[in-house]
């Protein structure tokens, strides 16, 4: 059923659809006209404006005056978008860091980027300080967890020496194997395998949200010698004759 005011035509499509192709068709063809007009104008070096009978300016497609009133008119479309605050270039999307829109930045600008190097800078910086709390704040989830264990006396004697050091509970600033080394007169594997299960226990407190990489239990494999294959002893002698010789 059509709608009031719509016929069908006599190859059965209606009155409006029919209207919509004429009208696309007859757009297309005076494009095409009008292209064609562009070509040979320009192919005679003549200026591209239809009916101008001067001669392109030099590296320009279109004569001095023609030059001179396009420029104009993009500066007061220019103009007439900054102040509503639309990008410059496609007049449709509003403008970021500058006059362009974020699509247009991409097009327009050096290697492009879409970003300037302003707003590049700026989130480089957030995500470093970003990064810099997150460290900051498993470091004191991991003091807390440390104090913890050694308040409880879950590790003793040289290992809770070591994790002292190692979070700096004295100094507020954590140290690394080589410091805890020096301080503890130790050697530098020495150090890492008293720390290696203390670690491994606030790792599990905190569910790997530690300031360091996360661990594995290390798995020690014992070395068992190397079987010998014992050789079975033959004797190439089947039997022994003894004979006894009667003197």
């Amino acid at each position: 059923m059509l709608a009031p005011g719509i016929t069908k035509g006599p190859s059965g499509c209606s009155h409006a659809a029919a209207t919509n192709h004429t009208s696309d068709h007859r757009h297309h063809r005076q494009r095409s006209k009008a292209r064609h007009q562009y070509e040979k104008r320009k192919s005679v070096g003549l200026c591209a404006y239809f009916g101008c009978a001067a001669s392109a300016a030099t590296t320009h497609r279109y004569c001095r005056p023609h030059l001179a009133k396009m420029s104009e008119s993009n500066q007061r479309r220019s103009q007439s978008r900054k102040e509503r605050g639309l990008c410059v270039s496609c007049g449709r999307r509003p403008q970021f860091w500058g006059v362009r829109c974020l699509v247009c930045r991409e097009l327009f600008g050096k290697n492009g980027h879409p970003l300037p190097l302003g707003a590049r800078r700026a989130l480089k910086l957030y995500r470093n300080a970003e990064l810099q709390f997150e460290i900051e704040q498993r470091q004191a989830h991991a003091r807390f967890a440390i104090r913890k264990l050694l308040a409880d006396e879950t590790i003793r004697g040289n290992r809770a020496r070591a994790l002292y050091l190692y979070a700096g509970l004295d100094t507020g600033s954590w140290r690394t194997y080589g410091e805890v080394a020096r301080v503890m007169n130790l050697s530098h594997e020495r150090v890492r395998q008293l720390l290696y299960n203390s670690k491994l226990i606030v790792s599990r407190m905190l569910n790997d949200g530690v300031p360091w990489k996360p661990l594995t239990r290390e798995v020690t494999q014992r070395a068992w010698p190397k079987t010998q294959l014992i050789q079975p002893v033959t004797d190439s002698r089947s039997s022994i004759n003894v004979q006894a010789s009667n003197a």
